[in-house]
């Protein structure tokens, strides 16, 4: 929540004028209604971006991304997932729990990151 997503002005400005040349009258007012048009485009998709925004689970182990596996470990390592900033890691038999704020921003940004599938 807060987070804003950088908008890229120049590609406003490229579909405002894709819309505006569709439309007929004054060349600025039809930039103008353009404008509008493709900012309301963009923020829309921008909004579902952030609505399909996936979230860390509390109490889930998050070891695998860590370590570049994206695999359930079944080892003697997990890495357990508290809720807000706190981790805790276990290790055999010994375990700390810390609060972390880059750790949590990196597992949210791993989890969110665009997934690619490999066709055939």
């Amino acid at each position: 929540e807060g987070e804003q997503m950088k908008i890229n002005r120049k590609e406003i400005m490229k579909r405002a004028h894709e819309i505006a040349k569709k439309m007929v009258g004054d060349w600025y007012a039809r930039l103008a209604l353009a404008l509008r048009q493709a900012w309301m485009e963009a923020k829309t998709v921008v909004e579902k971006i952030i609505d399909t925004a996936k979230s860390l689970v509390i109490g889930k182990d998050y070891y695998g991304i860590f370590t570049g596996n994206n695999i359930d470990t079944k080892g003697d390592k997990e890495m357990i997932y508290n809720g807000g900033i706190s981790w805790t890691a276990k290790t055999g038999g010994k375990e700390m729990t810390m609060d972390s704020q880059k750790t949590t921003d990196a597992a949210l940004e791993y989890i969110n990151r665009p997934s690619y599938k490999v066709g055939i």
